[in-house]
């Protein structure tokens, strides 16, 4: 069996000769052709050479199915110049969403210049392939290629599209976030759990992007003003009155100590014994010393 067989059965359409080949245990379901292409890319660029409601694109869409069934499909190998995967090979969301299906295939797969399909997705503007991959929860929108796919420039349909998927991951992440403080599962999308009408409000929050603050009159304006200068004053008038009682304590503290303290000399304290109360008394001469003074001495 020649190995373009099965690859000229894929291009003709031939859903029942497609079948009988991939029924051939001889028939290699990961083999290159002369263009370097494996028939599960071959069958994705023919699905995708027809226009929708074209009879040949049913047939090739289900020739795309047959050969994704085959269990020894490397669903992920690259093939041709470009290294690309049948992922990328893809252009239009049906195709994509058929490989998406596959237990196997790697979304961010990425191709010789180490971007994925999303890069590609968003470069050229495929609104329809973008939101297939976007809302494919296993799609990484952080890998590079010298930048990330939602770097890249957009246009405005597309950017619209990546605003609602960044906006419904937040809400997503939120909504686990809340689920896991009030004990429920946190791979659950409902809040079963909490009290009746918190769930509607926490849905009703999540979903308004921009919450509008709550309008205040200008008396409420003027009435909160007049509030905030009493309140500054009356702190004012209390922290006045607390330094100057502060003041008064210091100044009774200074006239009830002695401000010059020396050591006590011996007549600091005389007049104080009860036996001297008149002041300080002189002492007078014995009798004898005074009779001697007055009287004179005969001498023999």
């Amino acid at each position: 069996m020649q190995s373009s067989t099965i690859f000229d059965a894929i291009e003709a359409c031939l859903v029942d000769r497609v079948k009988q080949l991939l029924a051939d245990p001889n028939t290699d379901i990961n083999q290159k052709s002369s263009r370097g292409d494996t028939p599960l890319v071959r069958a994705v660029l023919t699905a995708d050479e027809f226009e929708d409601g074209d009879d040949y694109r049913k047939e090739a869409l289900e020739i795309v199915k047959e050969v994704l069934k085959h269990p020894k499909l490397d669903v992920n190998m690259k093939s041709g110049y470009h290294q690309s995967a049948a992922l990328h090979n893809a252009n239009s969301e049906e195709t994509v969403k058929l490989l998406l299906a596959h237990p196997k295939i790697n979304v961010n797969i990425t191709d010789r210049d180490h971007g994925t399909r999303l890069h590609e997705a968003i470069k050229y503007s495929e609104y329809d392939v973008t939101k297939a991959l976007l809302e494919d929860p296993r799609t990484d929108v952080t890998i590079r290629d010298g930048h990330t796919a939602l770097e890249q420039y957009m246009s405005p349909k597309i950017r619209k599209l990546v605003d609602d998927y960044t906006e419904n991951k937040k809400n997503k992440r939120m909504v686990a976030e809340v689920a896991t403080m009030s004990g429920t599962n946190t791979q659950s999308r409902s809040l079963p759990q909490l009290p009746p009408g918190v769930s509607s409000k926490i849905r009703q929050f999540l979903t308004t992007t921009t919450p509008k603050p709550p309008k205040i009159s200008e008396e409420t304006m003027r009435y909160q003003e007049r509030i905030a200068r009493e309140k500054e004053a009356a702190e004012q008038k209390q922290q006045a009155d607390k330094d100057y009682r502060a003041r008064e304590a210091m100044l009774l503290g200074n006239d009830n100590f002695p401000t010059n303290i020396t050591t006590p000399s011996s007549t600091d304290f005389i007049g104080n014994n009860p036996r001297n109360l008149g002041g300080r008394k002189t002492r007078r001469n014995p009798i004898s010393a005074r009779y001697s003074r007055s009287v004179k001495v005969r001498s023999w």
